[in-house]
């Protein structure tokens, strides 16, 4: 029997070539041996953590602490089992006793940032990140969380900063690359990012995210080859990755393949990671023909209101057809569609109610598509499948009549939920000037969210009053706003819910769209198969908006020109008719 300290070297040596397996026998040995070995305990309790059974890690190294408390790379690694369990109260609380028992210990400093980080503590965990540095200044991984930790925080330049000074110590290392590739995203310097992610992928090319990422900002270029290709790489690497299936769904429908394109939009599911029995309903079912239907509420207004346009076909074919919606969209949907059962998402109470009879498709509702519209030409000449409450159509209509002659113009300049999209979809009130400054027309505020202040900034900079009422607010009433927006000659809106809400109305709407648009729009067109009341204006050149306003402008000039004429032409029929008369 070779002795402990024989066998010690030789667990250790089994260790350090990765036989876990064999360096355990060897400790337990030790351990059966020598019940206060302390290192053999803790190292045991290192295997089990490399093993991934995070609680026999923590059982095992508290037993060398109790055995040799004043060690700090114990308390390290007991910190480490802790976090890998997310218990990372526990685990901060190790960190700190291994920088009291060792202040100049460079891992313990970097893994209680990472502690911190985890409990989206930013501002902690680069204090630490920074310690580290002071003590290890050429570690490439803390610049690295540096880095990641600014980029939470918004402040993008620096973190842009702290990630190149982490590829320039180490440039083999794939994370800094592609997380430089996500800040110079943020940033829209779309190229730059491009060739991060491709750096990334040289460092491993089976990176999955690099490739799914380089696909979505080649989308963003609208390079929509290189962007399939892309998504097909990440797809070879992990043929589960939801992201890049879903990704390539948007490009396949912006380009008019709803073929392949609605095959895979499904998996917005596991993207998204909602577990719903909706999520596998089109796969199980040929047709809707004949079936009692329940449709799940799903995504956004604006998405609702634009998939709600499948549902009287839907309702045609199936037997009983149950829609969950917002709660907000029930009143305007049950006057709409009235052979369906509207009811709201979320309340079992109206479920249980409305379904009296087994229900043999669920579906989400942006999966009626797949059945509905299978190519472009399947999209009927529908000009409206939303109607306003009359009540409240008549209260908007003598509202907007006291405003005086003129069209009656919608405006909404905001879109978006948040990040590059919000900034790319968003515009400010001064660029519509070329609008504002044409006469004949009386604009109307759609805007949701809080404008007064820039209300008052655009009247009292550019002169231009733009009509509010504080009572309406799309955000809680939209059976107010579509009344509203029906009521209106003309809506011209970024990409945002009103332009659907307002389509669905069969209302004339101008959509403002940004270079790479939304897949809805598709590419190169200037309506939208959803919408026939639609017209669609977009950037020719990424970011450039004054192009678009200009086209705009030049547009509702000859529709208030036609305007006119018509008005003075029924005012001259009325003249000759009143002479006649006399």
């Amino acid at each position: 029997m070779p002795l402990t300290s024989e066998m010690f070297e030789q667990a250790v040596a089994h260790h350090q070539a990765g036989c876990l397996e064999s360096a355990e026998h060897l400790y337990r040995q030790i351990i059966r041996t020598c019940p206060q070995h302390a290192d053999a305990l803790h190292l045991l309790g290192v295997a089990a953590h490399q093993k991934h059974d995070h609680e026999q890690a923590v059982s095992v190294i508290r037993q060398a602490i109790n055995v040799r408390h004043t060690y700090a790379p114990f308390h390290c690694n007991l910190g480490a089992a802790y976090a890998a369990l997310n218990q990372f109260d526990e685990a901060i609380e190790c960190y700190r006793e291994a920088i009291r028992l060792d202040p100049g210990y460079a891992d313990a400093h970097f893994n209680l940032g990472n502690a911190f980080w985890n409990q989206k503590q930013f501002e902690a965990a680069i204090a630490c990140y920074e310690r580290a540095l002071q003590l290890r200044p050429k570690c490439a991984e803390a610049h690295h969380k540096i880095g990641d930790s600014l980029a939470e925080l918004g402040r993008i330049d620096s973190a842009i900063e702290a990630l190149q000074a982490a590829i320039t110590i180490n440039p083999n290392l794939a994370e800094p690359h592609f997380d430089l590739g996500n800040a110079l995203k943020k940033r829209e310097q779309h190229e730059q990012a491009a060739e991060s992610y491709r750096r990334a992928i040289g460092c491993r090319p089976d990176y999955c995210d690099a490739h799914v990422n380089l696909g979505y900002v080649l989308d963003d270029m609208c390079r929509f080859d290189e962007a399939i290709a892309s998504y097909d790489r990440a797809i070879a690497i992990n043929p589960e990755s939801a992201e890049a299936h879903f990704n390539r769904a948007l490009v396949h429908l912006r380009r008019g393949d709803f073929s392949r394109g609605w095959r895979e939009y499904d998996w917005r599911w596991k993207k998204n990671s909602v577990n719903h029995a909706a999520s596998g309903a089109t796969r199980k079912n040929d047709s809707l023909e004949g079936r009692s239907l329940l449709v799940v509420a799903e995504q956004g207004i604006g998405d609702q209101v634009m998939f709600a346009s499948c549902l009287p076909d839907a309702d045609e074919q199936a037997e009983i057809c149950v829609v969950e919606c917002d709660p907000r969209l029930v009143p305007l949907f049950r006057r709409s569609f009235s052979n369906i059962h509207v009811i709201p998402a979320g309340c079992e109470r109206a479920r249980d109610e409305a379904v009296q009879e087994p229900i043999e498709v669920e579906i989400g509702l942006a999966s009626l598509p797949y059945w509905l519209r299978p190519s472009v030409d399947s999209f009927p000449e529908r000009e409206k499948y939303l109607f306003a409450d009359s009540s409240l159509l008549d209260k908007w209509r003598s509202r907007f009549g006291s405003l005086g002659a003129g069209l009656k113009v919608g405006v909404s300049w905001r879109g978006g939920q948040e990040g590059n999209v919000r900034r790319a979809r968003s515009t400010q009130l001064d660029q519509w000037m070329p609008l504002f400054s044409l006469p004949g027309a009386r604009f109307v505020n759609l805007q949701y969210g809080d404008t007064q202040l820039e209300l008052e900034t655009l009247q009292q900079y550019h002169g231009v009053r733009i009509s509010d009422w504080t009572d309406s607010d799309p955000l809680y009433d939209l059976d107010d706003f579509a009344a509203k927006v029906a009521a209106l000659d003309l809506v011209i809106s970024v990409d945002n819910s009103t332009v659907h809400i307002a389509a669905a109305l069969g209302r004339p709407v101008w959509t403002l769209l940004p270079f790479a648009s939304d897949w809805r729009w598709m590419l190169d067109r200037s309506d939208a198969p959803w919408y026939p009341t639609m017209r669609l204006y977009r950037q020719q050149h990424l970011g450039v908006w004054h192009e678009v306003f200009q086209r705009a402008a030049s547009d509702l000039e000859m529709k208030l020109r036609h305007a006119k004429l018509e008005t003075q032409g029924i005012a001259l029929s009325q003249l000759n008719a009143e002479q006649h008369l006399a």
